[in-house]
């Protein structure tokens, strides 16, 4: 009820993020659980190890209690901050499983946060709530789990219903489509109410004897 007063609702049957017609997004359900582990660790008990966590980063902008800082400037910090903890250049990274709400004024400001984070390099765009609905609290754990798939199947996850991407939206969106590609590094955006933003950066899992940029992995 309270996701429909704030006119954050659409009244058609798809979510459309990043598209010209989007109207907003939907609620869903699910969940989702992951173990986190050091690398070494995971290996000596012979798991299955689905990526690497390289870098995260979180930021507040309190800019207002629904709608995005326009600026993103707090947002675009902390995806700057997450690669270089990770210590991967922004022209090293393959996909970004974007917050995507479909909302008019998210779409616009995240797609620019992306755009000047990674320095205009184009890495494929996508968010998996045009799939399964907003899953409010649960939504950054969803956007992780398709992350991950996305490195262990090597696709680049769809943006299903987009017809008429916004010329706004100036990032290289992901098709309607699942589409093989090889996905090594991954940004993982979430972005809440009242600016509370995070961001993880993954990466395909290392052989033995490689080195890696942080000691806890996923």
């Amino acid at each position: 009820h309270l996701m429909y007063e704030l006119g954050t609702l659409s009244e058609d049957s798809r979510i459309r993020p990043f598209d010209v017609a989007r109207d907003g997004t939907m609620l869903g359900e699910g969940a989702v659980y992951f173990l986190f582990e050091r690398l070494e660790h995971a290996r000596a008990r012979g798991a299955h190890i689905y990526a690497e966590v390289t870098g995260w980063s979180s930021s507040l902008d309190g800019y207002h209690l629904t709608s995005p800082d326009p600026s993103g400037e707090a947002a675009t910090r902390m995806i700057q901050c997450a690669l270089r903890q990770s210590g991967f250049r922004p022209d090293e990274i393959d996909y970004v499983n974007a917050h995507g709400t479909a909302t008019v004024l998210n779409d616009v400001m995240e797609a620019e946060v992306i755009k000047e984070a990674l320095g205009g390099h184009p890495a494929y765009v996508s968010s998996t709530k045009a799939q399964v609905g907003h899953l409010i609290a649960a939504c950054g754990a969803i956007g992780l789990g398709a992350s991950i798939a996305a490195i262990e199947q090597q696709v680049v996850p769809p943006n299903p219903h987009l017809s008429d991407p916004d010329p706004e939206c100036d990032v290289n969106l992901a098709p309607s489509h699942a589409i093989p590609a090889r996905i090594d590094r991954v940004v993982c955006n979430s972005f809440g109410f009242g600016g509370q933003n995070s961001c993880l950066v993954l990466q395909r899992p290392t052989p033995p004897g490689s080195s890696t940029s942080r000691e806890e992995r996923a």
